[in-house]
C-alpha cells in the first residue's frame, strides 16, 4: 500500500483542506481510509479546518472504514463530501445521519457547488467568531 496513491491533502487558497481518494472502483478498507484522514489531519493537527472531501469514482467503504469515517467527520468543523453515484450519496446519507451533525455535513454531485458552501460555512464562522470576541471586549469594558 503505497499513501501517495491512496489519498492526497492540500490546503487550498479558501483556508480548507482537500482530501482526494485516487483509488476507484474499489472498496476502501480501514487502512485506506487512515492514510487519507492522517494525511488532513498533517494539515490542521487540532482539526480546527474544513474538509472538502473527494470521493474515488464508484468507490465505497467497507464496515470498518465507514466506522473509521464517521467517526472522523464528526470531529472535523464543517465537512463538504463529493460523491460520484448514488451508491457514495446514499452512504454517505446514512453516515451523516447517524453523526447527527447534519448542519456540519453535506453531500455533493458536483466540486463548484461543494466548495461554494464551504467557503460560505468558514466566513459565517469566521464572522460569528468576531461577533464573540467583539461581545466579549464590549462587556469587559462596561
Amino acid at each position: 500500500m503505497i499513501p501517495d496513491k491512496i489519498a492526497t491533502a492540500s490546503l487550498n487558497e479558501n483556508n480548507f483542506i482537500e482530501l482526494t481518494f485516487l483509488r476507484e472502483n474499489v472498496t476502501l478498507n480501514i487502512d485506506e481510509v487512515i492514510v487519507g484522514w492522517e494525511k488532513a489531519q498533517k494539515l490542521s493537527p487540532d482539526k480546527k479546518i474544513s474538509v472538502l472531501l473527494k470521493t474515488g469514482k464508484w468507490t465505497l467503504l467497507d464496515s470498518e472504514a465507514r466506522n473509521y469515517v464517521m467517526n472522523e467527520l464528526k470531529t472535523w468543523p464543517n465537512v463538504a463530501i463529493v460523491v460520484d453515484n448514488i451508491g457514495q450519496r446514499i452512504m454517505g446519507q446514512v453516515v451523516i445521519n447517524l453523526t447527527g451533525k447534519s448542519n456540519r455535513l453535506k453531500i455533493f454531485n458536483n466540486e463548484t457547488k461543494a466548495k461554494e458552501w464551504l467557503i460560505k460555512k468558514v466566513s459565517t464562522s469566521k464572522s460569528s467568531t468576531k461577533k464573540c470576541s467583539n461581545a466579549a471586549t464590549k462587556s469587559k469594558k462596561t
